[in-house]
């Protein structure tokens, strides 16, 4: 697995590439986007690990995240990951502080990296990520591009993680989905993974000893265009493509949040800005000098597994669940 990032300790990624090859024998195809796609290791905090944390505690059981038996249980998990308090700071990173590590909330932790497949392709900027300018509204932005690789592709990835004496699953219950602003040109697919899809060597429960296949993360497309564009993406709009292990998403148990810039849909070009939690309300923003392009708004309005959607969350193509 070859990476970068604007942080020099990666040594969490280690063993992705051995996932992929497994993955996507199982899956039938090396070019197969979901299947293929190895997930960075699903060990958390990155370079934030201080000395004294130890490292993730997955969630209890089989399940990693809360199942109808305890819908209403965050305490899913065990231990010190038991209690793990919701987020309440909706940014995620502005960039504008020019660093990889997300915006400060207490106890959470937020890097940014990048990563991508060991063909020979070409991924911008080859080595360290760092913010630029040229962003929304005149701000820094996350800038990277992607063209030539044939495995699975590249991303644009962030670890988070609530740090308390160990690392535990984000808990994003507060909020109603995922707000960003973006432009450039290609498709990306937004992904949020869950401890019960990463495989439990790297802090997740997924088992591929037991036959299961990992890293069938949720996620939704978008289509970039060429001004920036805000996206609000509800909880609804990420959904797995049903390769690999079947999980319900659970906000309660975000690991980390994944740009991903897939084999057939490269060349992909990705500016990246104002990422957050969103309140689930419609923007009224101006987005690019060009006129509101709020969000649909409701859970409902997207389409389902391996839906696409449109600055604003507007559903370009239902996926296999309709549009709501």
């Amino acid at each position: 697995m070859q990476h970068s990032s604007g942080v020099a300790d990666r040594g969490w990624l280690m063993g992705a590439l051995t996932l992929a090859i497994g993955v996507a024998s199982a899956c039938g195809g090396a070019n197969d986007p979901g299947a293929s796609k190895p997930t960075p290791s699903g060990i958390f905090g990155g370079a934030g690990g201080g000395a004294g944390v130890a490292e993730v505690v997955p969630l209890s059981g089989s399940s990693g995240s809360a199942s109808a038996g305890n819908a209403g249980n965050a305490g899913s998990a065990t231990g010190e990951c038991q209690n793990t308090p919701p987020g309440t700071l909706a940014l995620l990173d502005d960039f504008d502080d020019g660093d990889s590590v997300a915006a400060f909330e207490p106890g959470r932790d937020a890097y940014w990296f990048t990563v991508h497949d060991e063909s020979a392709g070409t991924l911008e900027p080859p080595g360290g990520f760092l913010p630029v300018a040229g962003g929304y509204r005149d701000s820094k932005a996350a800038h990277v591009s992607a063209s030539g690789f044939v495995t699975w592709g590249a991303e644009l990835s962030a670890n988070i993680s609530y740090k308390s004496a160990v690392r535990c699953p984000f808990d994003a219950s507060a909020f109603a989905g995922l707000r960003f602003v973006a432009r450039g040109s290609g498709r990306v697919r937004v992904q949020l993974a869950m401890p019960g899809v990463v495989d439990k060597e790297y802090g997740g429960t997924c088992d591929p000893q037991a036959g299961q296949i990992c890293y069938d993360d949720h996620g939704s497309f978008v289509t970039l265009r060429e001004q920036y564009q805000v996206y609000e993406l509800p909880w609804a709009s990420f959904q797995q493509r049903g390769f690999g292990r079947q999980m319900p998403f659970d906000p309660r148990t975000i690991h980390s949040l994944h740009f991903t810039m897939e084999t057939p849909e490269l060349p992909v070009d990705l500016w990246l800005d104002d990422v957050k939690f969103w309140d689930g309300q419609p923007s009224d923003d101006g987005v690019g000098g060009e006129g509101g392009a709020g969000g649909a708004g409701g859970a409902g309005a997207m389409g389902g597994a391996g839906g696409e959607v449109d600055a604003g969350g507007a559903p370009l193509t239902a996926g296999a669940g309709g549009a709501g």
